[in-house]
């Protein structure tokens, strides 16, 4: 089964800053695609499958922007020249009520 067959949500084409906390080593990344599921995302950083990760994404929604904070664990990472692209899911669904700006973003898309 490949991973596009494991997804439960489309992605979608996303691009924003996101602040990477992973205990107390805080590092920056950005964000390339994102579900109600899940983040598809680029970084300096390596963060191997299975880790768990806090990220802080900027979205601009509605002439605002505003910070939206998820938790998440690493799903698969991929080494390439200039960083890691790796993919992570959320750990709590994503949904109007738990993630209202996140899914007004989405929907806007």
């Amino acid at each position: 089964m490949t991973i596009v067959e494991r997804r439960k949500y489309g992605h979608v084409p996303f691009f924003a800053p996101v602040v990477v906390r992973a205990g107390q080593v805080v590092s920056q990344a950005s964000c390339v695609n994102i579900s109600r599921g899940g983040v598809g995302l680029f970084s300096q950083r390596f963060y191997g499958p299975g880790q768990r990760l806090q990220l802080d994404i900027q979205l601009r929604v509605g002439g605002k922007t505003t910070v939206t904070s998820l938790a998440v664990r690493v799903v698969w990472a991929r080494a390439e020249a200039e960083g890691t692209m790796l993919g992570a899911e959320f750990e709590t669904p994503v949904t109007p009520q738990t993630q209202p700006v996140l899914c007004e973003a989405l929907d806007a898309r």
